[in-house]
């Protein structure tokens, strides 16, 4: 509740939208993105993400290496798992090289999208492709190796468990990181240059991972109040994005504003355009949480690991 105070006081005193009525100056016109005619203009504009690329290339290889291990000695691994993390690289991907990532320096529904993807959509879907132990599992023949996946397992299952004793902080940790990058000059500041935006971004995948993974830990529990933090969390962005909706007030005017000519003629109808799609995607979030931790698929992997280990 004090979040969702603190970001409606926030935006009560953001300044009024600065009109440029010659539109962009020549010296940053060159390395604008193009003017959007259309939905289909708007997702054609590819460019490439530096972290997108990378990450996506990293994680891409090390997945198929050890799903290319495991096939050669014949073990078996869930359909879903390497679904999710597929899906997981090519959100990346999308949320970094496609209009999401290259409007979203001038438009406020492209950077609204593009945070939320980075914090909540791809951390999940990675996570529950349940990377590092594959590649412990399809590293079992060689130890030196093993030994060193199964370091990071340790560390990564560290992180996580503890944080699960108490999950409402790293839910507390994520709604205050929303505030704070949405909420205050943090974010125009940083969305023009580019270890700005690159720092912004680090900063929502590595939150969100640590997050998501505290939450899915939890739902995946026998408890009654399993998926209460997921739902909170949830509940919480949702309200956020309520209140950029409900306020008559736009978001970072003197910022967005700059950009209005030939962008968009309406900057707040942009904005909560973007916080409704982005509510969308909380909840589909939410949805996906519940499904992948449901019992029907948790428990029948529990009882292969009990019996490959025994």
């Amino acid at each position: 509740m004090a979040a969702v105070v603190g970001l409606s006081v926030t935006l009560s005193r953001t300044a009024a939208a600065s009109h440029v009525a010659d539109g962009l100056t020549s010296g940053h016109s060159h390395a604008l993105p193009p003017v959007p005619l259309n939905p289909i203009h708007f997702l054609s504009q590819w460019r490439v993400d530096v972290l997108a690329v990378v990450l996506a290339a990293l994680l891409v290889a090390a997945y198929a290496e050890g799903l290319y291990a495991l096939h050669r000695r014949g073990t078996r691994w869930p359909t879903w798992r390497t679904v999710s993390f597929s899906c997981g690289v090519a959100t990346l991907l999308l949320a970094g090289c496609s209009g999401i990532g290259t409007y979203s320096v001038v438009l406020a529904i492209a950077t609204l999208i593009h945070g939320v993807s980075l914090l909540l959509v791809v951390p999940t879907l990675l996570i529950l492709g349940r990377p590092i132990t594959l590649l412990v599992v399809s590293a079992e023949p060689d130890r030196l190796r093993a030994a060193w996946f199964r370091v990071l397992l340790g560390l990564r299952r560290m992180a996580v468990e503890r944080a699960s004793t108490n999950p409402g902080i790293p839910v507390v940790v994520a709604l205050s990181m929303v505030i704070t990058i949405g909420g205050t000059q943090l974010l125009p500041n940083a969305l023009w240059p580019f270890w700005g935006r690159l720092a912004i971004d680090v900063a929502l995948l590595i939150v969100g991972s640590w997050v998501c993974a505290v939450v899915i830990h939890v739902a995946q529990g026998r408890g009654r109040l399993r998926l209460l933090p997921a739902a909170t969390l949830a509940g919480g962005i949702i309200a956020l994005f309520a209140i950029v909706i409900a306020v008559p007030t736009v978001l970072h005017a003197q910022y967005f504003g700059y950009f209005l000519p030939p962008y968009t003629t309406d900057l707040l109808t942009t904005q909560r355009l973007g916080a409704g799609i982005c509510i969308v995607i909380t909840s589909g979030w939410f949805l996906l949480v519940v499904l992948a931790t449901s019992q029907r698929l948790v428990a029948p992997e529990r009882r292969q690991r009990v019996h490959s280990s025994s």
